[in-house]
């Protein structure tokens, strides 16, 4: 028998709240190789409860609940058999398993390699979410801009 998720707060002002959802600006990101590099996701589309602090990059809901949680991040040019790590980060820490590793299958450099993970994590209502990429080319990488590199979340419980 499948579960459920109750959901509360589906009407009115308060719903799915807090959430947000923030992009790259038109500016590509160089990511060093071989290092967990901080994306910054500096526009915000909509930021429902001021929840998201687009100068830090960085999601801290103040409010206790399971979040649903995604990002991708898309970079130009990787060459043949480069691979591009998605990391979620919570309270400054790796969560491990929820990482996503894609190599570019390619014989020579791919137009766009990218990475995405989504995944429900529990809040409490100091906590809070950063996501950082990492590839694993020796050379420094520029992200793709505007939606192909995104972070949202919002709250289900």
């Amino acid at each position: 028998m499948a579960g459920t998720i109750p959901f509360r707060g589906l009407t009115g002002d308060t719903l799915l709240q807090p959430s947000f959802y923030a992009r790259k600006d038109s500016s590509a990101q160089s990511v060093s190789g071989s290092t967990a590099t901080k994306i910054t996701f500096n526009t915000e589309e909509f930021d429902e409860g001021s929840k998201y602090d687009a100068s830090a990059s960085r999601f801290t809901p103040t409010v206790a609940g399971v979040y649903l949680i995604s990002a991708s991040v898309a970079i130009t040019n990787m060459p043949s058999a480069g691979y591009v790590q998605v990391r979620a980060h919570k309270n400054g820490t790796i969560m491990e398993s929820l990482s996503q590793f894609l190599v570019n299958p390619a014989s020579g450099n791919q137009d766009t390699t990218s990475g995405q993970i989504t995944f429900l994590e529990t809040f409490d209502d100091d906590d809070y979410m950063e996501i950082f990429m990492y590839h694993g080319d020796s050379s420094s990488q520029n992200t793709r801009v505007l939606h192909e590199c995104r972070f949202m979340a919002f709250r289900v419980n």
